[in-house]
């Protein structure tokens, strides 16, 4: 049998009290840190998916550029020339979600072409460029002409406003037609 004294009764209570404290104050530190980690992951999921859509915006400037050379104008830039070669809308796009069921398709991101310009090389204090329409040899046979390219794109996620910038080095080479 217990024998508790008066004294002690008021004791019991306060280490109750505080060991009930400290498990909601351990409960709280770590729903917080839990939280943190989910939205971080959260958001690295979010940067990774724009900078899917940089990517696909670098493709549509590709694809632009194929389809400019095939039409004979090999020294479209943007935003130097504008959209004067290339409707406006073709240098941005929206990515929808797939959609399952009968819902409307919400927009996912987007995607956007931020410039197409001539190289130009830093070095030092000088720059060196631009890099168009140098010769184009293999193995010492003048095969046509060159490009460099620089192709800056950018993804957008809507839901988070995560955005990404990819800066890409392109090679476009103008073969000449050998009889």
């Amino acid at each position: 049998m217990m024998v508790t004294r008066m004294s002690q009764r008021g004791m019991s209570i306060v280490l109750a009290l505080f060991g009930i404290a400290m498990l909601a104050a351990f409960g709280t530190i770590f729903f917080t840190i839990s939280t943190h980690s989910r939205d971080e992951a959260f958001r690295e999921a979010d940067r990774l998916r724009a900078a899917e859509l940089a990517s696909a915006g670098c493709e549509k400037a590709l694809v632009i550029l194929h389809d400019q050379h095939h039409k004979g104008n090999s020294t479209w830039r943007y935003p130097a020339q504008g959209a004067l070669a290339v409707p406006e809308e073709e240098l941005s796009g929206t990515i929808y979600t797939s959609d399952i069921d009968d819902k409307e398709p919400v927009a996912f991101g987007k995607y956007r072409i931020v410039e197409v310009s001539s190289y130009y090389l830093k070095k030092e204090d000088t720059l060196v460029g631009p890099y168009q329409a140098l010769p184009y040899k293999i193995h010492g046979i003048p095969f046509g002409r060159y490009d460099i390219l620089k192709v800056v794109t950018e993804g957008k996620i809507n839901r988070t406003g995560v955005s990404v910038r990819l800066t890409t080095l392109v090679k476009v080479v103008r073969q000449d037609v050998l009889y």
